[in-house]
């Protein structure tokens, strides 16, 4: 493979890729992200290093597909180019090859590497040169030169043993020589001393201790012939052979980055003051950051050296200021601490109503930096130290943080609209969340967990831990009180422990002593019997659910979309579609973006089944999905193109949909979804005249969806089964799965289907 692709970072033209995190970055734009298929494209063209690869070896190493069925690939490319091209429709970077397939423009340059002590290159090929030529070299510089990491970096290069000088070294030395001596010394020492062969050592001091003894190093290079000695010093040793190599200052451009951003001027006069010795640098950088470059040249050019005995330390000088601080500055301080990096004024509101009054002293003493965006960073001492200082109130601002993702406009903006910014903040604290919740479950902070738990759902819907996000909502529900957010809980529950095929265990430990009031519960409790198959059960349930909503509300909306997919199922096309057009004015409304686009899709399917053009409807919902990014809505517009193209007689491509559909639901953890469309894959693969792999795939599934008590799942598979026997003119065997196949499902369009094969079979 070649280096590019084992990096983390791939550079294509102005656009920066991040392969690990599947980022892409490019100036100017918001963030974008790769999905798992175009990370694997992306990395096999990569691979081909500038090479046109094939279509048919794309769809095989990407997909695994065996035909060569392309639209996949086109849709794919077409989508990876939106993120990558500064004009997608004129792409110079993922290239069209007539006749063969894609070629990517890879930038063949690549970034020089890191220096390990940056500015002292120079330093470090000396001192390479001069241990190849001599056994002692002895690295020499003034305090604040920084030797230590110049000798550490060669004596690494070269595997070197490294021996800490304490100032006992000559006792150390006459025990590995077997001379007498009142107690044992370093092990390193006795190893290097009576070993054999090419020997390297890096002999080093205590900052503070005793200088180097030079009789002990001349004893230890006689000691051992093919000893190499490389020493740390502060100053030469004066012995034979020796060869002597001399840190200095670093150069002034090196210096100015050691000390961070500002004038160039400024920094340059700062370096100068301490002549540009890396320590020293080091040093001061926090005093820049802290009083400005400006006011630190002032102090050293009066004399201060910033770290006198009399000189308050940092420390000491952030205890001081924030001592000083009024009551609402300290809130809002504890408030931005619990940020991981920066805040805006909004954000700060959303967890201290009194951060607009509080930030101007924090400003004022430069405690806090305002960026150039507008945001808000706390020095990181100041954050250090409210931390370490102020854990319960710093855990309790972390917690109100994070449970504002939680609030109803927060989960409002990544679940209905999927807003980029939104997704992005999300996805930034997705880590932090159960922390989070454990935080505030600890504090009684029940109604913080709550939301805390309901992000996590929204964060699942879009970057998967569907496990992980029902674990946090079903640990909050025992303590919270009946209410409204009590049902959102709950319903978020249900809805995610449904995508994961355990329908039968929320309908046990949701079972209610009496009927409930609440339509976010309803519409939960609802999902789960239409996952367990119990569709006449979740109408009625639904049906009652709205006729208690408001009729323009978010909820009623889904309540629609729930109940037309109801109707569908059912074969009832009449009742369907008027609830599908009411989900839609209602989500159009109320500028619901995302909810809007993943009802397109269905759309085109109930389109279709009444006869009427649908491949419009799909085209408006595939490009709206892709414009979001949304990983649930491409799995969406993947499974409808499947059953649509399944319906006009195109098994190789329904195929394609229902495993690329499968893959994304298994990207979000959505095992129940997976399993269907990993079912109707392999129906689609039998209307191609497959015959072994699609048994070999239902026999895996069949067991699954059993255990997980999705019995239409079961339906799907028994199916397929006995469909495949049928074709096989095994029709006993056939009979044997098609009847408990119909008598378990309540989908029309399949017990047709059933029905059909039953005939066959006589």
């Amino acid at each position: 493979m070649d280096p590019i692709v084992a990096q983390r970072h791939l550079r294509l033209g102005p656009v920066d890729i991040d392969l690990g995190a599947r980022r892409i970055r490019r100036a100017g734009a918001a963030d974008a992200r790769l999905t798992p298929i175009e990370h694997r494209l992306l990395t096999r063209l990569v691979e081909a290093d500038g090479v046109a690869v094939s279509q048919e070896d794309l769809l095989r190493d990407v997909w695994g597909y065996r035909s060569l069925q392309t639209r996949t690939l086109a849709t794919t490319v077409r989508r990876l180019r939106s993120k990558i091209e500064a004009h997608p429709h004129e792409p110079v970077t993922l290239v069209t090859v007539p006749n063969v397939g894609y070629r990517l423009e890879v930038d063949r340059q690549r970034p020089p590497p890191t220096p390990a002590v940056p500015g002292r290159e120079v330093e470090v090929a000396l001192l390479t040169a001069a241990w190849g030529e001599a056994r002692l070299v002895t690295v020499v510089g003034p305090p604040g030169a920084d030797t230590g990491r110049v000798a550490q970096e060669v004596a690494a290069a070269h595997g070197a043993v490294h021996i800490r000088w304490t100032g006992d070294g000559w006792r150390d030395l006459s025990h590995a020589m077997g001379w007498p001596v009142a107690e044992p010394g370093e092990e390193s020492v006795a190893s290097l001393a009576g070993r054999a062969g090419p020997l390297v050592g890096w002999l080093d001091r205590e900052p503070d201790g005793p200088p180097v003894d030079p009789r002990f190093v001349a004893a230890l290079l006689a000691a051992n012939p093919s000893l190499r000695v490389l020493v740390d010093a502060g100053q030469p040793l004066r012995l034979p052979g020796e060869r002597v190599v001399a840190c200095g200052g670093l150069p002034p451009e090196v210096a100015r980055q050691l000390l961070g951003p500002g004038d160039a001027a400024v920094l340059d006069a700062i370096a100068l003051a301490v002549d540009h010795l890396p320590l020293a640098l080091t040093l001061v950088r926090p005093w820049v950051e802290w009083l400005g470059a400006e006011e630190v040249l002032r102090l050293l050019r009066g004399g201060s050296t910033l770290d006198r005995a009399d000189t308050p330390g940092l420390r000491q000088l952030v205890e001081g200021a924030l001592s000083t601080l009024p009551a609402v500055s300290r809130t809002t301080l504890r408030a931005l601490a619990a940020f991981a990096d920066t805040a805006s004024l909004q954000d700060l509101s959303a967890v201290s109503p009194a951060a607009a009054t509080g930030l101007p002293p924090l400003l004022e003493q430069r405690l806090v930096h305002r960026t150039a965006t507008g945001h808000f960073r706390p020095l990181a001492l100041v954050r250090r130290h409210v931390r370490a200082h102020e854990p319960a109130e710093a855990d309790a601002a972390f917690v109100s943080h994070l449970a504002s993702f939680g609030t109803p406009e927060a989960l409002r903006l990544v679940s209905a609209v999927g807003a980029a910014t939104a997704v992005a903040r999300l996805s930034a604290v997705r880590n932090d969340l159960a922390r989070a919740h454990a935080l505030a479950l600890t504090f009684s902070a029940t109604d913080d967990a709550a939301r805390i738990a309901l992000a996590a759902a929204a964060a699942a819907g879009w970057w998967g831990d569907a496990d992980a996000a029902s674990a946090l909502l079903e640990a909050t529900l025992p303590r919270l009180t009946p209410g409204p957010l009590a049902a959102q809980v709950a319903a978020a529950w249900c809805e995610l422990e449904r995508s994961l095929g355990r329908s039968l265990r929320v309908k046990l430990a949701l079972a209610p002593a009496a009927p409930d009031d609440d339509p976010e519960l309803s519409y939960g409790r609802a999902s789960v019997l239409c996952g367990l198959g119990e569709l006449d059960d979740a109408a009625t349930l639904l049906t009652a659910a709205l006729a208690r909503t408001s009729p323009a509300s978010d909820v009623a909306g889904r309540l629609h979309t729930a109940l037309s997919i109801l109707a569908s199922a059912q074969g009832r096309l009449s009742l369907a579609e008027p609830h599908l057009r009411s989900a839609l004015e209602i989500h159009q409304a109320l500028g619901n973006a995302r909810r809007v686009a993943l009802l397109l899709p269905r759309a085109a399917v109930l389109e279709a089944r009444l006869g009427r053009a649908w491949s419009p409807m799909l085209e408006a919902g595939r490009n709206a999905i892709e414009a979001l990014d949304d990983t649930e809505g491409l799995a969406v517009v993947a499974s409808a193109e499947g059953y649509l193209q399944a319906r006009d007689g195109s098994p190789g491509r329904a195929h394609e949909c229902f495993l690329e559909a499968a893959e994304r639901y298994r990207e979000l953890g959505h095992v129940e979804n997976a399993v269907r469309m990993e079912l109707d894959a392999a129906g689609a693969a039998v209307n191609l005249g497959a015959w072994e792999e699609p048994w070999r795939m239902v026999s895996a599934l069949l067991p699954v969806a059993r255990r997980r008590g999705d019995r239409q799942a079961e339906a799907r598979a028994l199916f397929t089964l006995g469909d495949l026997c049928c074709r096989r003119q095994d029709y006993t065997q056939a009979r044997a799965y098609l009847v408990p196949a119909a008598a378990m499902t309540v989908q029309e369009s399949l017990l047709e289907q059933i029905r059909e094969r039953l005939l066959a079979c006589g």
